[in-house]
């Protein structure tokens, strides 16, 4: 699943997409929301609540269309399948919500949307995720490291990152000895590197 929203500054993140989707024969889901806006005070004119809201559904659908169009012209042949998934309400609960039908959801950490915080997604979405700055051009993913600590969380995210660790070239695995147990601690990295 990629985050997707109109504008050129998206679409590296989209060409990634579409080339982790080739290397993985992968279906990819688009996916865009934004909430609706209505003003809460007055500005001294004089306007009409429904007009406003009327211009705001507009702009959002308007957005939202430009956004799914990007994302089919980007996966255009290049996906096995592509589906597109948006909605006019809170982006973070919307994208939290579908994640179910994902492995993993790409996006970037400039989201465009205030409504939509990065460390919210990631502690409601359930899935990992990969978050690409809109200046990255390519994912090579040849060297990657692992900052190892032996709790739950780490084992889960270790096993979510296989298909991307069974790619690169090399991979390091780091851990700070916190009970300064050498033995132990080396116990420990044997097991995840095997």
């Amino acid at each position: 699943m990629v985050c997707c929203a109109a504008g050129k500054g998206h679409d590296k993140r989209l060409e990634i997409a579409a080339s982790l989707a080739g290397r993985f024969d992968a279906r990819v889901i688009g996916i865009a929301a934004r909430a609706e806006f209505v003003p809460l005070y007055y500005d001294g004119r004089s306007y009409s609540a429904g007009a406003v809201e009327a211009g705001e559904r507009a702009a959002i659908e308007s957005h939202l269309r430009d956004a799914e169009e990007r994302f089919c012209a980007a996966l255009h042949g290049i996906a096995r399948k592509v589906d597109w998934r948006s909605a006019a309400e809170s982006p973070l609960s919307f994208i939290a919500r579908k994640c179910r039908a994902a492995d993993f959801l790409i996006a970037g950490n400039n989201f465009d949307d205030p409504l939509l915080d990065p460390c919210d997604l990631i502690m409601l979405a359930g899935r990992p995720i990969l978050m690409i700055p809109d200046a990255v051009r390519e994912l090579k993913a040849e060297q990657i490291l692992i900052a190892w600590k032996d709790t739950r969380e780490a084992r889960r995210a270790i096993f979510d990152a296989l298909p991307l660790l069974r790619l690169c070239k090399k991979a390091v695995v780091a851990e700070a000895d916190e009970p300064h147990d050498p033995k132990y601690s080396g116990c420990r990295m044997e097991d995840v590197v095997g």
